[in-house]
């Protein structure tokens, strides 16, 4: 018997004990398996299997909720007694778990990922470090390369029997380059669902940044024109990421609560959040609830169309979930976002530059924002930068922090025409404020 078989008749097994105590009950089944390979001063450092697998069950006792995991399936009653115990003190019920649907059809596996070797992947992280020290040898690079294998399974009691199986394939660089003003790093990378990854573009794009970077020069505090590539507009979605989170909605901490329907941006920005899109990293056919994913409408011209939820933030607000529901076997479900696509706009990379007399382009941010996140504030360190002056770049900036509010920084941007993907799971443009608070130092 297949293994997969007899961890399903296990699953199978948790539940039916589980319903002779409870109203209701949920198995999730998770399995990961990784493959990194480290390389750190152009050098293989470390290669590893990492394998971790586990299951979650949640039971409905007398209208509470009580949930327990554990990784070792082979004897159910600890699982089933601690799940049912800690239904006493849970929170209620507010949803029910949901029947069997046929998701759609999604692009989340590549057997080529499954069938790569240990040497496939050395062999290709100590080719991108040749070319890269061919190109600029002082350059000394990190890298990690990486095939992950998930396998997800869920039975619930009103008869969901859910089930499938992803590959993931990584490839991320740091090019240090030691100058006499201090280091400079470099990061590119990328992640999916597919093994051909686009190598040539992640060298081109360091060796290209750390070629601008090699002059650096300064910049004063004032307000000025501020670029952000794709790469650093992930930091930007942060306060937006909570903004419409449900349960930050539900507990009235989100500053969107109270405002659907109203014009939050400029009527340019269009936000979705597609639980389907083709080989992203967070795609997947239904929830970790068993509900099919779906594409849903965050921000549309502008104006606040949706929250993301779980079943149980859900039926507090009286709305229905959007199948974000998230977790891991050893949690429970929490609203998150799957991938964010923004559409992109009018403008070239190559135009924003044109049009600014002086500004910056900010492509690495260091950390996360250091101000209030709710409130959509940021202040961000940049840790890659670049200056621009009478239309062209000059050179890198460094000691300079940027600092606004989302809110009201996205009334008045300008989107690039081309959306990217960074790491598998934010599809952006780039953005083109036309006024942030620079701090900086002459």
């Amino acid at each position: 018997m297949k293994i997969m078989e007899i961890i399903q008749q296990k699953m199978e097994r948790v539940l039916d004990l589980a319903l002779k105590k409870a109203q209701s009950a949920e198995v999730y089944y998770n399995q990961f398996e990784e493959v990194p390979i480290i390389f750190e001063a152009d050098k293989l450092k470390s290669i590893n299997t990492k394998y971790t697998e586990g299951v979650g069950l949640r039971v409905i006792k007398e209208g509470k909720i009580g949930f327990s995991s554990s990784t070792d399936l082979s004897s159910p009653s600890s699982l089933i007694e601690n799940a049912l115990s800690s239904a006493k003190f849970g929170q209620e019920a507010k949803f029910k778990f949901p029947a069997h649907t046929e998701g759609e059809e999604v692009k989340i596996f590549d057997k080529k990922i499954e069938d790569l070797k240990f040497k496939d992947l050395i062999e290709k992280g100590g080719e991108v470090i040749s070319l890269i020290k061919e190109a600029e040898p002082k350059l000394r690079c990190n890298l990690e390369i990486e095939k992950t294998k998930v396998r997800v399974k869920i039975l619930n009691s009103a008869g969901l029997k859910a089930e499938y199986k992803k590959s993931l394939f990584s490839l991320y660089v740091v090019a240090i380059l030691v100058q006499k003003e201090g280091l400079l790093e470099v990061i590119e990378g990328e992640s999916s669902s597919l093994a051909s990854i686009d190598s040539k573009r992640i060298i081109n794009n360091i060796l290209k940044k750390v070629r601008r970077a090699k002059r650096v020069t300064s910049i004063s505090t004032q307000r000025l024109p501020v670029i952000f590539t794709p790469k650093a507009v992930t930091s930007l979605m942060l306060p937006l990421q909570r903004g419409i989170n449900g349960k930050l909605v539900q507990k009235g901490s989100s500053p969107l609560s109270g405002r659907l329907g109203e014009e939050i941006f400029d009527k340019s920005v269009n936000v979705f959040d597609d639980g389907k899109a083709d080989f992203a990293v967070n795609t997947s056919p239904f929830d970790d609830e068993g509900l099919p994913c779906q594409k849903t409408p965050l921000i549309v011209k502008g104006v606040l169309t949706n929250f993301i939820y779980d079943l149980q933030t859900a039926g507090m607000m009286k709305t229905k979930s959007t199948a974000n529901g998230a977790r891991t076997f050893s949690s429970l479900p929490s609203p998150s976002t799957s991938s964010l696509i923004i559409e992109g706009g009018e403008a070239s990379f190559k135009e924003m530059i044109e049009d600014i007399d002086e500004g910056i382009i900010v492509d690495q941010v260091m950390g996360s924002s250091q101000s209030n996140l709710l409130a959509g504030e940021f202040s961000l360190n940049v840790d890659l930068g670049f200056k621009i002056e009478r239309g062209e770049v000059t050179g890198r900036v460094k000691d300079v922090m940027v600092s606004g509010n989302i809110f009201q920084a996205f009334k008045n941007v300008i989107l690039g025409r081309n959306a990217e993907w960074v790491w598998g799971r934010l599809k952006t443009p780039h953005f083109y404020f036309k006024e942030l608070s620079i701090s900086g130092k002459r």
